[in-house]
């Protein structure tokens, strides 16, 4: 995680998921009196979940790059300047992994949201979109938005949550 110790994984890790879980760590161990390390673990930990979710954008790949070296260089203390180091390594030797949750919606070890975000028949033929939501399938007609077909289940979302890019 950063502290020079070696953590071995197979093939069924994701890269991605694994720097949130320990992004995830670093957030909630902080103690809150940095800003940079405060603010800026949970927003990497918010662009890592994006990413595994298979909502994020390329931009926010740079964004989040940007926030590595933002916190690393400028919290006050060994956890804050160390967190970073997790998703620059995975970054380092696993990027293409970052590309195919942001650009493909794919996760090569299905571990990740995103790889349940896919196109399948509809029972009449046409293609649809099927994502998982909180454990139930919701399925969208080639006319329709998922985002519309989750909402017309009851799904609500926060304005400031949906990225159209």
């Amino acid at each position: 995680m950063g502290s020079g110790g070696m953590i071995v994984m197979d093939d069924s890790a994701c890269m991605v998921n694994v720097a949130r879980y320990f992004m995830e760590f670093c957030m909630s161990e902080s103690c809150g009196k940095c800003i940079p390390c405060r603010a800026g673990t949970a927003q990497m930990f918010e662009l890592l979940t994006r990413m595994t979710s298979g909502t994020a954008t390329p931009h926010d790949l740079e964004l989040l790059e940007d926030l590595c070296d933002m916190v690393s260089n400028t919290s006050l203390c060994g956890l804050g300047q160390s967190a970073p180091n997790p998703v620059l390594s995975t970054l380092r030797y696993f990027r293409e992994e970052y590309t195919e949750h942001i650009v493909d919606k794919h996760c090569r070890a299905g571990v990740c949201e995103c790889s349940k975000l896919a196109e399948v028949p509809h029972e009449s033929g046409a293609r649809c979109k099927t994502l998982v939501i909180d454990g139930t399938d919701v399925s969208a007609s080639s006319d329709q938005t998922i985002l519309d077909a989750a909402q017309e289940m009851g799904f609500r979302f926060l304005p400031y949550a949906i990225s159209m890019d």
